[in-house]
């Protein structure tokens, strides 16, 4: 008998653990890189898409607690035509995912195809926001053109989601200049959005009570063109830090050539943050703005 209820015992034990670790929050800033490579591939008129879902969910998700958090982009690269995208979106039950669409165009021996590195932080490592049940959420339309106000982003942290359109291929037939930009940014006390030649996405979180002000920015709009890293004195300890925008442009009638991107922001292994892969020669540049956002707040 008493083997009996020590045998019950153990396995009511077990049952919970590992109940409690199912729930147990993830950590606090996660990472990675997608790309339709691997991925389940629809094909439609010389065009693919594919969908990579993430394990973080928006406000308002069906999901843990523990995973309801922000995603943007991290990095970003590939060849852009008129029919690429590579984005950040909110997939069934409430789950990032990252959508893809390229053409045949991308699929040259080099392999293109259109990468992004995504990064996520859950709301439950900011220190002081209010509580999970007053997050809010909501998707803009993505935008095209000079800046615009995003309508009721005022205490809103509108992330740059990413970019559809032709980055490195606009108009090389008729102009002599070529490239793209796609912007999602924090203006006090708004944020804007800004596409030039291309369709720029924003994913924006907040929370619905009176007292709520809004999130505070460490770092915000620090464009870089720089071939080699370029330091952020900010580690991912204390700061969740995303793209929050693109830019390139070739001087065709001067030499230079449309050519695949990678602009980043880096992590090194002690979690110091630098950006990356962005460059400037001559009148030809790729260029990248960031924000970041102190765990602390």
């Amino acid at each position: 008998m008493r083997s009996s209820i020590v045998t019950i015992a153990v396995a009511l034990f077990s049952f919970y653990a590992a109940m409690t670790c199912f729930c147990e929050p993830a950590a606090a800033i996660e990472t990675g890189t997608a790309s339709c490579a691997g991925q389940k591939v629809t094909e439609s008129d010389h065009t693919f898409s594919c969908h990579v879902p993430l394990g973080t969910c928006a406000p308002g998700g069906k999901c843990n607690p523990n995973d309801v958090g922000m995603c943007g982009v991290l990095n970003i690269s590939g060849f852009f035509n008129k029919e690429t995208m590579a984005r950040v979106a909110v997939g069934s039950a409430g789950f990032y995912t990252i959508d893809f669409q390229y053409t045949s165009a991308n699929d040259s021996p080099a392999k293109n195809w259109p990468e992004l590195g995504w990064t996520c932080v859950h709301l439950n490592e900011f220190k002081s926001v209010p509580a999970l049940p007053h997050a809010t959420f909501f998707a803009p339309p993505a935008y095209s053109g000079p800046f615009k106000d995003i309508v009721n982003s005022k205490g809103y942290a509108c992330i740059w989601a990413g970019v559809a359109g032709a980055l490195t291929d606009l108009d090389t037939t008729v102009a002599l200049t070529a490239g793209g930009s796609a912007f999602a940014q924090f203006r006090s006390p708004v944020t804007k959005i800004e596409a030039d030649n291309d369709k720029s996405y924003a994913l924006c979180t907040g929370y619905n009570l009176p007292s709520w002000s809004g999130w505070k920015y460490s770092l915000n709009s620090s464009k870089g063109y720089h071939a080699t890293p370029l330091p952020i004195p900010l580690n991912e300890s204390k700061f969740w830090c995303y793209m929050d925008g693109v830019i390139t442009f070739w001087d065709l009638q001067n030499g230079g050539f449309p050519a695949p991107i990678h602009p980043a922001i880096k992590i090194s292994s002690s979690g110091d943050y630098s950006i990356a892969g962005v460059s400037q020669v001559l009148d030809n540049f790729v260029g990248l703005s960031v924000n970041c956002l102190p765990l602390g707040q």
